[in-house]
This record gives structure tokens, sequence and C-alpha cells, in this order.
């Protein structure tokens, strides 16, 4: 028995998230600025980021990762370039056995992205949901992590210095 694939605007209102005159203006809204719909609904301030998160884990049935708790694994993350992380918003969080790269994405349904991913890691990939805002601070704390390390290496000598200053 096939189920019905309902689309995130209806799943919203079914939710008593938005109303369908907020769905229209969101629409209109889309079509001219080119944004996914959930994007948009949240520009518009109609939804929480975390509110589409919650329906679009429900209607694709995938794992929603949250990456201000969850470790992306070095080994994943030198698979993927910062390049494509950003170009996808992708972020690779594990390895699985030999083959399977865990890669938190804020659109899973993207198959250019995924088979694209596939290419230049060599992996299959297992997408699994996550915030784009979590996503894009992840991407930014593992792939600059030497630019991290010197700015807390800064932090504590300056941190040291004062205080050696209050200690004399």
């Amino acid at each position: 028995m096939a189920t019905e694939h309902k689309r995130l605007g209806d799943l919203l209102i079914e939710a008593a998230l938005i109303d369908a005159a907020q769905l229209d203006t969101a629409i209109a809204e889309q079509k001219r600025t080119g944004q996914m719909l959930g994007a948009t609904l949240i520009a518009l301030g109609l939804v929480s980021e975390s509110d589409i998160l919650s329906v679009l884990q429900r209607q694709l049935h995938l794992r929603l990762v949250d990456l201000d708790e969850t470790v992306a694994d070095e080994a994943a993350l030198a698979t993927i370039k910062e390049e494509q992380a950003k170009k996808y918003l992708a972020i690779p969080l594990e390895i699985l056995g030999r083959k399977t790269l865990v890669v938190a994405m804020a659109d899973p349904l993207n198959v250019a992205a995924i088979e694209d991913l596939r290419f230049c890691s060599g992996m299959f990939i297992q997408p699994v949901l996550a915030a784009p805002s979590q996503i894009m601070a992840a991407i930014e704390r593992y792939y600059h992590i030497d630019t991290s390390m010197n700015e807390v290496i800064k932090s504590i000598i300056s941190n040291e210095d004062d205080v050696m200053v209050n200690a004399v």
C-alpha cells in the first residue's frame, strides 16, 4: 500500500503552525526569491527553524541530528572539502563500516548533492537531517579548527598576562 506524499505547506497547516493565507504569502515570496519554502517561512517569521525540522523529520522519516551536541569524526570530515560542505550545506559526521558516510544535510532530498558527495568521498551517503544554521556553524568550527585553536591560545596568553599583572 503506497503512502501519500504530503507537501511541507500542507503538513505545517495540519500541525496548526501556519494557516492557508500564510502559506499563500510564503509561496508567493518563495517564487519571488527562489528560496526553499521552509527558508522562506522562517525568513517571514511565520515558523521557527525547529518547527520546520520537526515536520521534515516526520515527513522524510530521517534521523534529526543536533549538531550542538554531536561531534563530527575527523576521518569523516577529511572525506568532504569545505567548499562542498558549504555548497550543499552538508557536513560529514561519521563513517559506518567501510563504505558509508553519514552526512548531516539541510536538504537531504537533493539527489545531485548526494551523488556529488558520494563521488568525491568514494562512499555511499546516508543523509541525516540537521538545522541549516547548525550546519553552517559546524562547518566554520570544524574546517577552521586551526584558526579556532589560535584564537583560544591567544585568549589564554592574554588572560595569563592579566593574571600576572594582577599578581604583581
